[in-house]
């Protein structure tokens, strides 16, 4: 059933402690005033810049800036907050 509410936006977000056991950064998925992160299966290698370099390209591709990458993010973390969860 459609619904009258706009797609939910998200974006790609990395900090250097997101390792899987090998080493590699997993980037996570951020999505705008949810309580959420998810986590994704991807490798982005294991030297830092790079892998940010990767999630920078990912968030153009869904026409994101940086600036507004981080406001998502934000948004998400602060629904954490509000939930207990950060």
């Amino acid at each position: 059933m459609p619904t009258n509410q706009p797609p939910q936006r998200y974006c790609y977000y990395l900090t250097r402690t997101m390792r899987n056991a090998q080493g590699g950064y997993r980037p996570t998925l951020a999505f705008e005033g949810h309580a959420a992160l998810l986590q994704t299966d991807f490798d982005y290698g294991t030297n830092f810049r790079d892998a940010a370099d990767c999630v920078h390209y990912m968030n153009r591709k869904l026409g994101l800036e940086p600036a507004e990458a981080m406001r998502i993010v934000a948004t998400s973390l602060e629904a954490a907050r509000g939930c207990g969860l950060h």
